[in-house]
């Protein structure tokens, strides 16, 4: 069930990013997410506790949500158009 629920939040986060790149203004929110990337790789070594990568969680929800609009939004087209 773990794993079903990790390849949702994948696909989600994926469809955000691709999904925000059209939206203005969202250049912030790409270098939000940047700035967590460098930090979790640069701290990599020394994150020995799962606390330490609960500051990237905000960053990555944003994108989660936004895929989860974009497919809310594509399923209710296809509705409409049937």
């Amino acid at each position: 069930m773990e794993i079903i629920s990790a390849v949702l939040r994948l696909i989600l986060f994926l469809i955000g990013l691709v999904s925000l790149i059209k939206m203005k203004g969202s250049s912030f929110f790409y270098a939000w997410i940047f700035s967590q990337l460098i930090y979790f790789v640069a701290f990599f070594r020394i994150q020995s506790h799962n606390y330490y990568q609960m500051a990237m969680i905000p960053a990555f929800s944003v994108f989660m949500s936004a895929g989860l609009v974009k497919s809310v939004e594509v399923i209710k087209t296809t509705i409409r158009r049937r």
